[in-house]
């Protein structure tokens, strides 16, 4: 019980203080130029438009691999119906192979 009124009258306290100002942005006078803020924009614009090119070849690349993958997925998907398919004809052939032998057996 003790620390909760400890608490609540350090937060009183903290109320009753004033709000300190905001932080002032910060001062041109510090030697920044027309020239130099100048400088500092076509850096910047430099900048963002090298990040631009950057990230639109990142795009094109990952397109390349997702359409790779696409086309990877399709090869496999029809190499396993080719497959299945093979297996389901072997086992057909192999029903008729059984049935032609025990027709031989039959017949002899």
């Amino acid at each position: 019980m003790d620390k909760l009124e400890a608490e609540k009258r350090m937060l009183q306290i903290k109320l009753d203080q004033p709000v300190s100002d905001p932080t002032s942005p910060r001062e041109i006078n510090n030697g920044d130029t027309a020239t130099n803020l100048s400088t500092h924009i076509q850096t910047l614009r430099s900048e963002v438009a090298r990040l631009k090119h950057t990230l639109l070849i990142s795009q094109q690349e990952r397109k390349d691999v997702i359409f790779n993958n696409k086309t990877t997925d399709n090869l496999i998907r029809n190499n396993l119906q080719t497959y299945y398919w093979h297996i389901n004809i072997f086992k057909y052939f192999s029903k008729i192979h059984n049935w032609f032998i025990k027709c031989r057996i039959i017949f002899l």
